[in-house]
Parts: C-alpha cells; sequence; structure tokens
C-alpha cells in the first residue's frame, strides 16, 4: 500500500530490447522497487522480449506491449495509442530506454495537449559519444534529466552539449548483495596451478563485437602453447556465437558448445573452452571460475564486473571507459591499456594471456582481490542506495 506521506506517482518503464543485459535487469528491478515501495509502476517492454518473460512472472507489475523501432515515432497509429495509454493510466514520469524509446516517448509527450505534464527521463547506458545532431537537441531538450549509469557514460552525454550538465545524473546500477547466491572458493583447490588442478577462467555476456570474446580465444591458445593448465568457460549468447565457435576450432582448442557439469579434474583436456550459451541464473559460473576476464572494449557500466566482485572473483579488463570506476588495479584486480587500432587480435590475446599467468602465480593473492572486491561492491553498489537515489532524483519536484 502507499503510504499517505508519498507522492501519487505512476511510473513507467519502457524497454523495447529482446535481449537481455545491464539495462533490461535496470529497468526491471526498478520497477519492481517501486511497485514495492507502493507507487503505481507500468513496464513496457517487447512482448517478444527476455524482459517482457522475465516481467511476467513478477506480481505488481502492470505490463504494456512496448514494440517500437527507430521510426515508430513516425507511425500516428503508435504515438496515439501510447498517448492514450499514458492518459488513462495516469502517467506522471517516463524513464526511456533505448534511442528508439526516446524518440517515440519525447515525440508524444511533446505532442500531448492536456495540463498533467509527465517527467520524462532517459536512462543512458552506453558510454558512447553522443551526437550533437538537431534531432538530438530536439530529443534531449525535453529531458527532465538524464540517469547515466557510470561517470563515463556521463561525459559521454555532457561532450556532446545537447543538455545542461547539471540535469545528467549518474546513479550506479546496484545489486542485492542479499539475495546473491555465489558460493565461496570451492576448498581444496587454491593452493596452485596445475594439470590435475588448471585455473579456470570465466567470462559472461552477449557474444559480441562489443564484448570481444575473441580475444579471450586467443588468450587461451596462447596459454595452452604456453603449456599453462587452464580451461576458459564463456556465458552467454549472441549473434557472433556461430563466429567463435569457428575461431576456437580453428586455434586448436577443445570446444564444448554446450553447458555441461565441468569436471573437477581431466588432465586430457586442461584447456578446454566451454560455451554455455545463455543463463539466467549464474550461481553455477561463479561457483567454478577463479578468474573473471573481461574482454569487453567498451561498458556503459559493468554489470557483470559488480557481480564478479560479490562472488569474491578477481578481476581483469581493459582500461576504458568505466571500468576504472570498478576495478581498482592492483586492490581488486588488473587493468590492461586497451586494443590498438593497428594491435592484431592475437596480440591483444598474449597481453591478457601474459597478465593471467601473473595473476595466477599467487593463488592467495586472488583470494585477496577477491575479499578486496566483494567489500568495494558493497560500499559503491548497494543495491538499496541505488534506489533511494533514483527515487529522490525522480520525484524531488513531483507535484502529482
Amino acid at each position: 500500500m502507499r503510504s499517505e506521506n508519498k507522492p501519487k506517482a505512476a511510473l513507467c518503464f519502457c524497454n523495447s530490447n529482446l535481449d537481455w543485459g545491464g539495462g533490461e535487469k535496470w529497468h526491471l528491478e526498478s520497477a519492481v522497487y517501486f511497485a514495492g515501495q507502493g507507487y503505481k509502476v507500468f513496464l513496457a517492454a517487447n512482448p517478444e522480449g527476455r524482459l517482457w518473460r522475465r516481467a511476467q512472472k513478477i506480481s505488481g507489475l502492470e505490463l504494456y506491449p512496448w514494440k517500437v523501432g527507430n521510426l515508430s515515432f513516425l507511425n500516428p497509429f503508435k504515438k496515439a495509442a501510447f498517448n492514450k495509454f499514458l492518459t488513462e493510466s495516469g502517467i506522471t514520469h517516463l524513464i526511456l530506454n533505448l534511442p528508439a524509446d526516446l524518440k517515440i516517448g519525447v515525440r508524444t509527450v511533446r505532442a500531448r495537449h492536456d495540463n498533467s505534464p509527465i517527467k520524462v527521463y532517459y536512462r543512458r547506458g552506453s558510454a558512447i559519444p553522443v551526437r550533437a545532431s538537431f534531432v538530438n537537441r530536439h530529443l534531449f531538450s525535453a529531458l527532465t534529466a538524464v540517469i547515466a549509469n557510470s561517470r563515463e557514460t556521463a561525459a559521454c552525454v555532457r561532450g556532446a552539449g545537447v543538455i545542461a550538465p547539471e540535469r545528467i545524473k549518474v546513479i550506479y546500477n546496484g545489486l542485492d548483495a542479499a539475495s546473491f547466491k555465489a558460493a565461496e572458493y570451492p576448498s581444496g583447490r587454491r593452493d596452485a596451478v596445475s594439470v590435475d588442478c588448471p585455473l579456470i577462467i570465466g567470462n559472461a555476456g552477449r557474444l559480441s563485437l562489443q564484448k570481444a570474446q575473441r580475444y579471450l580465444l586467443h588468450m587461451s591458445a596462447f596459454l595452452r602453447r604456453q603449456s599453462f593448465p587452464h580451461r576458459l568457460i564463456i556465458a552467454g549468447d549472441g549473434e557472433l556465437r556461430a563466429e567463435l565457435l569457428a575461431l576456437a576450432e580453428n586455434l586448436g582448442l577443445d570446444v564444448v558448445p554446450g553447458r555441461e557439469a565441468l569436471p573437477e579434474k581431466k588432465p586430457d583436456n586442461a584447456s578446454g573452452v566451454y560455451f554455455t550459451g545463455f543463463m539466467q541464473d549464474l550461481s553455477w559460473f561463479w561457483q567454478r571460475i577463479d578468474l573473471f576476464v573481461l574482454s569487453s572494449v567498451w561498458e556503459g557500466f559493468g554489470y557483470v564486473l559488480a557481480e564478479a566482485m560479490l562472488a569474491r572473483r578477481a578481476l581483469l579488463a581493459f582500461d576504458c571507459n568505466s571500468m576504472p570506476e570498478l576495478i581498482k588495479d592492483g586492490l581488486n584486480g588488473c587493468l590492461l591499456p586497451p586494443p590498438r587500432p593497428e594491435e592484431a587480435a592475437h596480440e591483444v590475446g598474449e597481453r591478457l594471456a601474459r597478465q593471467v599467468m601473473a595473476m595466477a602465480g599467487d593463488i592467495s593473492e586472488l583470494q585477496t582481490m577477491g575479499e578486496a572486491g566483494r567489500k568495494f561492491c558493497l560500499e559503491h553498489f548497494d543495491q538499496k542506495a541505488a534506489m533511494q537515489k533514483l527515487e529522490q532524483l525522480l520525484l524531488q519536484h513531483c507535484q502529482c
């Protein structure tokens, strides 16, 4: 029940993405939080997407079918239907995700002629520069605020000059540590790396150019040439799955193209690469890996890095975008210079491999980094604190 002192706000979180990632996780968790606080909450999502399917299993959320594309703002029927929904539902706050959501959301709100203004927010989750185009100036000028998921993302918006800097707010993605189910390091295999007890390296994310898992395969190939006992688990699915499987085979790696129980000892496959596919619950993944390596060439906020910290895993990533906001070099992990344009993929893989071998030289230090990472995550990325900050931002000037 809504407490008497809370504004009678009606919030609508709009995210039309089909895939599941950090942005979808944020929208769902934010909607659930506000519904739990007694607000009227709607989640607009694509009925064919993973966000919709997950939201259907949660009570207290009202769903609106939100199937839009980049040109949907030109469709008068879609805008009329959305405007009818906004009016009949009494929406007071609109939180938009993708550029396509932004276009139709802003233009629909601007075309309204009633006396119930709607506050519009754009949740920006990509640390990619925003173009200073006429269209963007038009869209961003209608926003109450931009919610950036990192300082780097905020800087990318600020640099375009399409919105006043004071209207760009940084709110990190929060994680619920209490419900996080990752286990401690398994006992009995932490003393050293050997053929009978290889280092298990993990990566989780969409199989895409952005996540750049090709570097991990070249890393594994170099480690194998150095006779360094290891296994690589890549959790996730995406458009580059077939290409990555082919690359792994061309590099001579032993490929397991599916989720299978990882044996404790398998000397004849000490450098196997496991492609698990999409995993909704990553507990299996966190329980098995020793070191988390993020090969992404850009991230708005490395959600999975924060999860790895909660799981007490040491981190390795490139020193770019928001990564330094999560990884403190030498404390909870290590940062490497990002790939250079002229650098071949196998050269990047070799750099990653050499750093892995250096970090694995002291297993106790990996565990120390893991513990430091969990402490850092609890101090900086607590979900309750993040949601309270979001609530304060959305409702600070609410007159509803």
